[in-house]
């Protein structure tokens, strides 16, 4: 949550039958209205849920289900309203809710540039810091306690590693949220990359870190102003520049973090813009040098964007998009990968059509 709230995202608690529980400040402030002192139901302080109490209700006590209500005004700005599930919450009765109040106003999407510029490396490593020292206890006390112990300490680990794979699915939500025209490419990005892996040999959990690590790749376009990211045109050769920097940017938010998962994140933010002929960015490596997972990550990020609509082009046909694919092999993809994704192109469109059963990956989340 705290990493939300620099983009002025801010979440309030909903007990089973949709009343207001508690808040951020944040959250209050940006309503403009003061927090309850008891429960209330959401409609009685906000106006624009009045005839959607059931549906309020029905989320919060099944844990499913979602309400939208955007661009309310609010005195000169704008704001944005969701009532999502909380699974895992411990709220009063069964289910739980959260109301999300995303402010969008022009002062606030200023602030936002501003702080994402300045860098989120150290919200980043204040939480995953607390996971780490949470984890090392966790394991300290498998040492020294006896075996009735151990057990607990081995679900409190999974549930430790839940938390984080929580925390970088929430990330990549943030980074593609300012962005409209990639609606679905993270999750994309991810399922087709596990596609890969697991042609190239990749076990299981190396598909689960890959694919993980890979909802990642674009976490440092956070810091890169609007005017740039959001553009319809063609990008100048200055702002190409600046654009090019959310490689490094992702890759310094995530450095220092210790833990497999963490390690491969970081490279395929970083490196994946990276060429197998040397030309590409940031640090133009050439073949081997480049790390096996963001020269995966290369030709599935490039075949997707192919084949997605953008205001400055139509899309390719999957048949033109494969044969550049294939074209760019020893130039700009490792030739190795490249055959691995020939053989996955077939279900990776398939994933684009909604019609893919992804044996195999079936157990990852779905983000979308």
């Amino acid at each position: 949550m705290d990493i939300l709230e620099r983009f002025s995202i801010y979440f309030c608690e909903l007990d089973s039958e949709g009343r207001f529980l508690s808040g951020e400040p944040g959250f209050w402030r940006s309503l403009g209205i003061e927090a309850p002192e008891q429960p209330v139901l959401v409609a009685e302080l906000l106006d624009e849920f009045v005839g959607r109490e059931e549906d309020i209700r029905m989320i919060a006590q099944s844990g499913s289900g979602e309400i939208s209500i955007p661009g309310i005004r609010r005195d000169t700005g704008f704001l944005d309203f969701r009532v999502l599930p909380a699974p895992g919450r411990s709220l009063t009765g069964a289910g739980g809710a959260v109301l999300v109040v995303m402010d969008s106003s022009e002062a606030m999407r200023a602030q936002q540039a501003i702080l994402q510029q300045r860098n989120e490396i150290s919200l980043l490593k204040r939480d995953l810091d607390r996971r780490n020292d949470e984890l090392k206890a966790l394991m300290k006390a498998v040492r020294e306690q006896n075996h009735e112990l151990s057990t607990t300490v081995r679900l409190k680990t999974k549930d430790l590693r839940q938390s984080r794979l929580s925390i970088i699915v929430k990330l990549a939500r943030v980074a593609e949220f300012r962005d409209k025209e990639t609606g679905g490419h993270i999750y994309r990005i991810g399922r087709s990359c596990v596609l890969v892996g697991r042609n190239y040999g990749f076990s299981t959990e190396d598909c689960e870190d890959l694919f993980y690590a890979s909802l990642l790749h674009d976490v440092g376009k956070v810091g890169i102003p609007d005017a740039i990211l959001l553009k319809p045109g063609s990008l100048s050769a200055e702002e190409r520049a600046v654009m090019q920097t959310h490689t490094t940017i992702g890759s310094d938010i995530l450095e220092g973090e210790e833990g497999k998962l963490m390690r491969t994140a970081l490279e395929v933010a970083r490196f994946h813009h990276e060429r197998w002929d040397g030309r590409g960015y940031p640090e133009a490596r050439a073949g081997d040098s480049i790390p096996l997972v963001a020269r995966i990550c290369s030709i599935v990020d490039v075949f997707d964007a192919l084949l997605s609509r953008r205001p400055y082009k139509e899309p390719w046909t999957a048949d033109a998009a494969l044969e550049l694919v294939r074209r760019e092999s020893g130039r700009a993809f490792d030739p190795g990968i490249v055959e691995a994704f020939a053989e996955a192109a077939p279900d990776i469109i398939k994933l684009r059509l909604g019609s893919f059963d992804a044996e195999g990956v079936e157990d990852l989340p779905e983000l979308y």
